[in-house]
This record gives C-alpha cells, sequence and structure tokens, in this order.
C-alpha cells in the first residue's frame, strides 16, 4: 500500500494534486505523468484511503497506472478537457462501481478497467474510437453497456470473463472484432453485429447462454465452442467456419458431420478429441489450420477434402490410431510434425504435385508406405 505521507505533489508537468483527508483534489493543465511500474510508481498506487477524486477542467490525460489498485475509490469525476485515459489508470479499483467518460475523450488504453470487480455502470465518450485490449477484462459486475458509434474496433480481451454482462450492441461503424473479446461471458444471451464486422478467434467461446438447443455456440456463420454432450454430432447448415479450439477437449465425441457449407477449420479445432474415430470432411473445405486434429488418439481413417494445398503443422500428430490418408491432388506441402507419431499409419498416397515435405513431417514411425 502506497502511503501519502505529504498533502501534496505533482502529477505532471504542470499538474499538481493535494489531498485532504479521502478527496484526492488534481489541478492544473496538460498531460498527467506516465507511471510505469518497472520504472517509477504511482504516488496513489494501492492507496487505501483515497475514496473521491477530483480532476479539474485544464489537465489533458490521465498517465498510466494512476490509480492502480486504489481499492477504496468509489468516485472520479473526468472533467471535458481530458482527451486520452492511459493503460491500467484504474485496474484493479474493486470498489468503483460506476464512472462517466466525457466526450472530449478518445482514446482509453489498454486494461484501463481491468478487474473492477465492482463496476456496474459505465458511460462511454461518444468520441471513443476503440475499446482497448482488456478494457473491461475480468469486470464481473457489469451487465449492460453502450458502445458509441464512434467506436471502429474491439480489440482483443477487451469484455472478457465479464461473466454478468447480458446484452449488447455492436454499432455499424466497427470493422473488427478482436480475439477472445468476449470469451467467458457467461451470462450474454443477446448480441447484434453488423454484417461486414470481422470476428477473430476464441471472440465468444464459453458464452453458455449464445448456445443453441444442441450446445452449438454459433455467431453470425462462425462456430466458436461446443458445450453439448451427445457424442456423435451433425454440424448445423449455418456453419462456414469451425473456428480455433470449437471443439478441443470434447473427449466424448465419437462422430463428426461437417455439412458442405463450411469452408475452414481452425487451429486445433479438434484437438485432444480423444474418442473421436470419424469424421466426414465435405470438398467444401478450403482450409484446415495447424494441429487441427493433434491428440485425437482414436481416429483412424480420413479423407481430406480436395480443395486445401498444405497439410499444415502438427495437424495430425499423436494421431496413433490413424491407419490411412488420400492426401489432394492440389496439395503442394506437408509441414512439420505433421503426422508426428503416428505410428499405425500404413498407407500414405503423395501426389506428384507436393514439392516441399518437411523432414519430420512423419516423424517416429517406419512403417508408412509413399506412393
Amino acid at each position: 500500500m502506497t502511503n501519502i505521507n505529504n498533502t501534496k505533489g505533482i502529477c505532471g508537468p504542470e499538474v499538481t494534486w493535494t489531498i485532504n483527508e479521502e478527496v484526492l483534489f488534481i489541478e492544473g493543465k496538460g498531460p498527467m505523468f506516465d507511471y510505469h511500474n518497472y520504472e517509477k510508481h504511482s504516488p496513489f498506487e494501492k492507496n487505501e484511503k483515497i475514496k473521491t477524486v477530483i480532476i479539474s477542467f485544464g489537465v489533458t490525460t490521465i498517465g498510466a497506472n494512476t490509480f492502480v489498485e486504489c481499492k477504496n475509490l468509489t468516485k472520479i469525476i473526468i472533467p471535458n478537457s481530458i482527451t486520452t485515459i492511459g493503460p491500467s489508470v484504474f485496474y484493479g479499483c474493486n470498489n468503483l462501481k460506476s464512472i462517466e467518460i466525457p466526450d472530449s475523450v478518445i482514446a482509453i488504453g489498454y486494461c484501463a478497467f481491468e478487474n473492477c470487480t465492482n463496476l456496474k455502470n459505465v458511460t462511454l465518450s461518444n468520441n471513443l474510437v476503440g475499446i482497448s485490449e482488456w478494457m473491461f477484462d475480468n469486470c464481473i459486475s457489469l451487465e449492460n453497456i453502450v458502445i458509441p458509434n464512434s467506436v471502429i474496433e474491439i480489440y482483443d480481451q477487451a469484455f472478457m470473463n465479464c461473466v454478468n454482462l447480458k446484452t449488447i450492441t455492436i454499432p455499424n461503424n466497427v470493422i473488427s472484432i478482436g480475439f477472445r473479446a468476449f470469451m467467458n461471458c457467461t451470462s450474454l444471451e443477446k448480441i447484434i453485429i453488423p454484417e461486414n464486422t470481422s470476428i477473430d478467434n476464441k471472440a465468444f467461446s464459453n458464452c453458455l447462454k449464445l448456445a443453441d438447443k444442441d450446445g452449438f455456440i454459433i455467431v453470425k456463420n462462425m462456430l466458436f465452442d461446443f458445450i453439448g454432450i451427445n457424442d456423435c454430432i451433425t454440424i448445423p447448415n449455418n456453419v462456414a467456419h469451425i473456428m480455433e479450439e470449437a471443439f478441443s477437449n470434447s473427449s466424448n465425441i465419437k462422430n463428426v458431420i461437417i455439412p458442405n457449407h463450411v469452408v475452414s477449420i481452425g487451429y486445433k479445432a479438434f484437438m485432444n478429441c480423444t474418442s473421436l474415430e470419424n469424421i466426414i470432411i465435405p470438398n467444401s473445405v478450403i482450409s484446415i489450420e495447424g494441429c487441427a486434429f493433434e491428440n485425437c488418439t482414436s481416429l483412424e481413417n480420413v479423407n481430406l477434402p480436395e480443395e486445401i494445398n498444405s497439410i499444415n503443422y502438427c495437424m495430425f500428430e499423436n494421431c496413433i490410431s490413424l491407419k490411412t490418408i488420400t492426401i489432394p491432388d492440389n496439395v503442394t506441402k506437408i509441414e512439420f510434425a505433421a503426422f508426428k507419431n503416428c505410428m499405425n499409419l500404413k498407407n500414405v498416397i503423395v501426389p506428384n504435385t507436393i514439392t516441399d515435405i518437411s523432414e519430420d513431417a512423419f516423424e517416429n514411425y517406419t512403417n508408412v508406405e509413399i506412393r
């Protein structure tokens, strides 16, 4: 815990602070200092006495890490002269329940409100251009938030672990939703996303209430997760992309039928599906990412789709029951560890179009006939 022995000090080139019992006053003009913990600590870091912060008009930025783990901070007044709130400014402010960001703010740094576990009400600036990485990560009391129309990107892990977030509307100007952006938002029931917004892997993984009756978590045409109990599954016809780790560690699945609307299978999509015996992959699939079937120890036979052009790294690594596989004519490359430890593989039909086979593509077995 930081002890402020003085009642005043400097927190920017032309910015000063004074403290009166539980109230911190910040005054002046221009930016506050950034406090990078490995270089210089904020005078307020982990202070448990401060309950209210009042920043006067004229101050233009709140520096990085300024109020980190001020666990009893409950109120902050931010003037409309502030344009930037730095990274981790309110990280771990556990008693901060609401905050209003004025329209003067155009940028808020990563982790700004991470671990603000009691934060429930947030009003964002109508000129904010992005929701930064981890901005609201683990804000477990946050139920609803309005994303301004000014926002064009929602970055990686922005709302991850917001377990009470129930509904959200993505504005039309948002061009992308980042990796794990809403992962583990287990109460999320409804999300509206514009047609042209791109969505990265795991953005909605483990969003339990978005699952359909069969346990598929599908947003737009992307299958992010499976929480069902059936061991024989047919992927719905509205799916075009099986996303990263969508079925990973689903150890009960034995049979999978993929419809001919699917065009891609993501990284580690079926990794550790140790009971998977049969999978039907249609020719509509043009891309299968690395490690897609790694550690599928019961998988015996696979017919790969005709349009893929590479067997990516570790795709069938440790598939110890795999016996036969036909490699399509369009494949030109077999990457490292693609069939590593497939010790029961007996027949590999390799087309003469292949120009690049990694030295360890078939590592740790000798039973193969390449023809």
